[in-house]
């Protein structure tokens, strides 16, 4: 009915118009109202902005980040408002005492045979550092970093043979897991990391997690069923 008042708690989604900001807001939309948060009507290296935005939320999840100029391919000259983005979201849930808050990292922070310089993995590597310190310092909030495998637009797995290092994250596995995060209660003063990666046969990198999340999704077997 036209004025009915959503009982649903606000979530906020900064990069909601990407590839995982989109998965993540229809697929979170059944459990909370979804506040999209992107350019170009909302900028995430603006404080103000984003607090006033984040004002009454129950949660956040922070994706925004300008991969185009922080990739494997520009070494060390990435792009620092990628840090500062994620610095005013730390801070601006602390600050408002958000009770959930989580940073998007990648699969690719924990590899180690990319060359030292390679800024994305420094930018997220220092990030999740940062959301272990508030996580100390404003136990109120939870934060949570989630390292995410791929996700595809057109929600498609890779087709086998597969690399040792290949990940695929379905469209449904990846809102379970942000849902799990969101509605779990971590340890108090705890900042939990946890990898977001459907099932694939030969898993390299452990799923384990608080919440009891699994992968409902699967690739690279002989038969998809």
């Amino acid at each position: 009915m036209s004025g009915t008042l959503s009982l649903k708690e606000k979530l906020l989604i900064t990069g909601s118009n990407g590839k995982i900001g989109s998965a993540l807001a229809e697929g979170l939309a059944p459990f909370y109202d979804i506040v999209e948060f992107d350019l170009p009507g909302q900028d995430a290296t603006d404080y103000r902005q984003l607090c006033e935005r984040l004002a009454g939320c129950y949660g956040v999840v922070h994706l925004a980040f300008d991969l185009k100029h922080e990739n494997s391919r520009t070494g060390a000259n990435g792009n620092p408002e990628n840090l500062l983005m994620g610095q005013n979201v730390l801070a601006a849930a602390a600050k408002l005492g958000v009770q959930k808050c989580i940073m998007a990292s990648s699969v690719n922070a924990a590899r180690t045979y990319h060359p030292t310089n390679w800024s994305y993995r420094t930018t997220k590597l220092q990030l999740e550092r940062l959301a272990g310190e508030q996580a100390l310092r404003f136990p109120g909030t939870d934060f949570v970093s989630i390292r995410f495998g791929r996700v595809t637009k057109d929600d498609q797995p890779p087709m086998p043979p597969l690399r040792d290092d290949q990940t695929w994250l379905s469209h449904r596995d990846a809102a379970a897991l942000a849902h799990a995060a969101l509605s779990g209660e971590p340890a108090p003063a705890e900042h939990v990391i946890v990898y977001g990666v459907s099932d694939r046969p030969d898993p390299p990198y452990d799923l384990a997690n608080p919440w009891g999340w699994s992968p409902q999704d699967r690739f690279g077997y002989d038969s998809l069923v």
